[in-house]
């Protein structure tokens, strides 16, 4: 019976013991929550809308970048922009800089928003996404000059 008694009082203490010493979370320090939150702003993309930007293309050097369907693009574009449909974005990335901030814009928003986390996920820093997209943009529409049923060329830009 003192043999159960001491072996239970032994194996209390060494329980007791371990859950003394259980591994406490790192905790950070505000420089470094601060730095890990910098981070976390840093890798997102920006919506933006139709309005800002029109001052964002008055004002700034930047790359426009249309993720629609070519036949969608033939419809009309917003002046300056370069055609990289969304499927064919993440095999087209050297074409775009990652020096000059980049905005995306499609139909509607959903699409470009996709765009927008691929560019992210690259190490594009200043990405922006046009929400509501290119329906609604009211400051006119361009058309790629159309050479034949198959081929449409943007000679103005």
């Amino acid at each position: 019976m003192k043999k159960k008694t001491i072996l239970l009082l032994l194996v209390f203490i060494l329980a007791l013991a371990m859950g003394c010493t259980a591994v406490q979370p790192v905790q950070n320090s505000p420089q470094e929550r601060a730095s890990e939150q910098t981070a976390k702003q840093a890798a997102t993309y920006e919506n933006i809308s139709a309005d800002q930007l029109k001052e964002m293309l008055e004002k700034n050097d930047l790359q426009l970048i249309d993720v629609r369907e070519p036949d969608e693009y033939q419809a009309g574009y917003i002046k300056g922009a370069v055609l990289i449909p969304l499927g064919e974005l993440e095999q087209r990335l050297q074409e775009i800089s990652k020096e000059k901030p980049v905005v995306v814009y499609c139909r509607s928003g959903r699409r470009s928003a996709e765009a927008a986390e691929i560019l992210i996920r690259n190490g594009y820093k200043q990405v922006y996404n046009i929400q509501g997209g290119i329906l609604d943009w009211n400051y006119g529409l361009e058309k790629p000059l159309k050479i034949s049923n198959t081929a449409f060329y943007n000679i103005a830009a």
